[in-house]
Order: structure tokens, then sequence, then C-alpha cells
């Protein structure tokens, strides 16, 4: 994996990088969520409306090298 990572020009800093900014992200949603000054109702649907776009997102970032992995063995045979 570190092999291929080097290949691509992906350094260990920049995977812990994106790590943490995600994890930051997810968390200072989190708590202005919590903390904005509506019903619980309204709360819960953004919390919907976060895990939505979370869940998306990760699911959109396994599927692009996933494409680009199939463009390489379609281009290949």
């Amino acid at each position: 994996m570190t092999k291929q990572m080097a290949n691509l020009g992906i350094t260990p800093s920049w995977v812990f990088f994106t790590v943490i900014f995600f994890i930051f992200s997810i968390t200072i949603t989190s708590i202005g969520i919590f903390y904005v000054p509506v019903d619980n109702w309204v709360k819960g649907y953004l919390a919907m409306g976060l895990i939505c776009s979370l869940a998306s997102s990760l699911i959109f970032t396994k599927t692009q090298p996933d494409l680009s992995e199939a463009k390489k063995l379609n281009s290949g045979i």
C-alpha cells in the first residue's frame, strides 16, 4: 500500500491531514448543530442532513478510484 501511495505522490503527512481535517469538520458541524438555538426536531433534521452528506461523500470518494481503475483496465485490454 505504501509503495502504491508513493507512486501516486501521496505522502503519509497528506493522509494524516485528510483524516484529521475530516474528523475536525464533522466535529465542529456537530457542535454547531447541538448549540443552534432551535427546536429539537430542527436539530434532528440538520443532523440527518449531516449524516446524508457524510455518507454520500464517503461513497463518492470510494467510487472515484473504482472508476479510474476500471478505465485503466478497459484501456489495457
